[in-house]
């Protein structure tokens, strides 16, 4: 039944087409070659169609993509090898001439364990690494990216041409010539505040006066010249002095002396120490002269009304001259100290730097730099004068070093003028 079911669908028309002496069948194995069917027979009777089975197991998992990806690599790795091999013969060209063998002399003294510790995790070169900040690295990638080389090329021609020591010289130079400027402006500094004390050794100055004053004159030393006027001409002439003369002696220095109590301002011996005493001078040793002065001219008023002339009067009126010999000594102390020693050290480091400036100026060749030493006898004014054209002579020196030429400067010094 089921072999009917499935022939009742054939057209048997075209069946007996196909068998007959034109049909398609024929024609096709017409063509047969018979004896090679049988030879074909025969080496089909000895295949084990169960092998064949279990090839077609085992070749049903195989993916032909991945075949044929294996095949295309396999190509491309014989086309390496040819590479390779170019290479190779490339290297053995090199043997024997002496490359090779350079080569391995460097490479002999490589500690390769050293090497190796280098590249592992925990090596040396990780432990640097590890601390780079690779963000920096890309930063500074970027800014150099922008540099033209060309530039920097051009720029290194320029410099190779450098003579660096003489820079060296030239820094140097212009190092010692800023400290220098700095030290001046510590001096000016230092002037500057003392310009108050500069007033006051002026006026101290007017008030002692000098040894050469004579009598009458308004200052310290001129009223001693007019007590040694009255008292000098008792001792010279005793035998001929009589009582009123000495009362008038003594009227006439007593006059000239004062009182301890007297102010400042008033014509006096004391009057002008208390005047000293204001200006900071140390009065200390000429108001204990001045105290013996004023007590013995009391003593000698008071022996001569008493008395009269006597021997007693003749020793008081040589103390008084004595006393007054040893206050003109403490006078000329007073004015000798009236330069502070603040003032004596700026003096000393003006000039030390003028000389340092010489110095630094000569060994850089640059001529006209101030030879002159300064006056001892300096004053706060004409120290601040000299300062001023120190600094002004140290930027010329320092401008010529860089210019490299060598100005005569004309300098302060050089003409001599002086600030009164």
């Amino acid at each position: 039944a089921a072999i009917k079911t499935a022939t009742d669908t054939i057209s048997w028309g075209d069946v007996t087409g196909l068998v007959t002496s034109n049909g398609a069948i024929k024609a096709k194995t017409d063509t047969i070659d018979w004896t090679a069917v049988t030879a074909i027979k025969t080496k089909t009777d000895t295949i084990s169609w169960a092998d064949v089975t279990g090839i077609k197991t085992k070749t049903d998992t195989i993916t032909w993509a991945d075949v044929t990806a294996a095949k295309t690599a396999a190509l491309a790795a014989q086309t390496a090898a040819g590479s390779a091999e170019t290479a190779a013969t490339s290297v053995l060209t090199e043997i024997g001439t002496g490359n090779i063998a350079a080569i391995k002399t460097k490479t002999d003294t490589i500690s390769w364990g050293d090497v190796t510790g280098l590249v592992t995790a925990s090596g040396q070169i990780k432990a640097k690494t590890d601390t780079i900040d690779w963000t920096a690295v890309t930063a500074i990638k970027t800014k150099t990216d922008t540099i033209s080389w060309s530039d920097v090329t051009g720029i290194k021609t320029k410099t190779d041409t450098i003579i660096w020591a003489e820079v060296a010289t030239i820094k140097n130079t212009i190092g010692s010539l800023t400290s220098l400027g700095t030290q001046i402006d510590a001096l000016l500094s230092q002037v500057g505040t003392l310009s108050a004390l500069s007033t006051s050794i002026n006026n101290l100055s007017g008030l002692i006066g000098t040894s050469a004053d004579l009598a009458g004159a308004n200052s310290l030393f001129g009223k001693l010249a007019t007590i040694n006027a009255n008292i000098s001409p008792l001792i010279t002439n005793w035998g001929q002095v009589k009582a009123k003369d000495i009362l008038s002696g003594i009227n006439n220095s007593s006059l000239v002396t004062g009182s301890p109590t007297d102010a400042c301002g008033l014509l006096t011996v004391f009057g002008k120490i208390n005047c000293a005493n204001t200006q900071g001078g140390d009065t200390s040793a000429l108001t204990e002269q001045a105290n013996k002065i004023y007590i013995g001219l009391q003593q000698l008023q008071e022996q001569v009304t008493v008395n009269g002339k006597s021997d007693a009067t003749y020793q008081l009126v040589k103390d008084i001259a004595e006393n007054m010999n040893g206050m003109k000594k403490s006078v000329a102390q007073v004015s000798q100290a009236s330069l502070p020693p603040e003032v004596v050290q700026i003096t000393q480091n003006v000039e030390a730097v003028r000389q340092t400036l010489q110095k630094v100026a000569t060994n850089a060749g640059v001529t006209g730099v101030p030879g002159q030493g300064i006056p001892s006898s300096a004053t706060m004014d004409n120290l601040q004068q000299q300062l001023l054209e120190l600094k002004r002579t140290t930027e010329i020196v320092k401008n010529a070093v860089l210019s490299k030429e060598g100005p005569v400067v004309k300098t302060w010094f050089e003409n001599g003028k002086t600030k009164k």
